[in-house]
């Protein structure tokens, strides 16, 4: 018998954050002003707001995510589907936070990307994001999928010089 997909996300959700709590993390930025949305990066206010530059990575990887288990298992149901990228999503908003894993992205000091970790509502509205690519690629066609990851690469690339790519060179010491 199938899992309810819902009360399935939900109990994820419970466990992403009770998680998050554990690992010290704060509940939002505490910084005033506009919590829904950080336009800018900015060292004290980065991964803290609900969505910032950054959400569109994240769309980005609930795409990518959906797209590979949907052509690795076609049979499955999208439902089932959705409820692995929410899974995928917040065990990596977990480990993320980690500060073994914050201290492999090798910002220095005054770096006006430093990341100093997620709070935990940003971590959510992280996952919300990679809920909506999934919801995305769940119903467009596979070429829609890959450009939109395409231009979510180039959109942060060029607009806050970080990106899939610009990341992953940091975090294995080329950039």
């Amino acid at each position: 018998m199938p899992v309810p997909v819902l009360p399935a996300i939900l109990a994820v959700l419970l466990v992403q954050v009770v998680s998050l709590h554990l690992i010290g993390r704060d509940a939002g930025c505490g910084c005033g002003g506009d919590f829904l949305w950080q336009r800018v990066p900015d060292p004290a206010h980065n991964s803290q707001h609900f969505a910032d530059p950054y959400s569109l990575l994240h769309f980005g990887f609930g795409v990518a995510v959906f797209s590979v288990l949907a052509l690795m298992r076609p049979l499955w149901r999208r439902r089932d589907l959705t409820l692995l990228v929410v899974i995928s999503s917040a065990v990596w908003e977990v480990m993320e936070n980690l500060p073994v894993i914050i201290n492999a992205f090798g910002y220095q000091p005054g770096d006006p990307l430093a990341y100093d970790g997620d709070s935990i509502l940003n971590s959510l509205g992280d996952t919300a994001f990679a809920l909506m690519g999934a919801f995305l690629a769940a119903f467009a066609p596979l070429w829609v999928a890959v450009l939109s990851i395409l231009a979510v690469e180039l959109w942060t690339s060029f607009t806050i010089g970080d990106g899939y790519l610009i990341g992953l060179l940091r975090a294995v010491g080329l950039v």
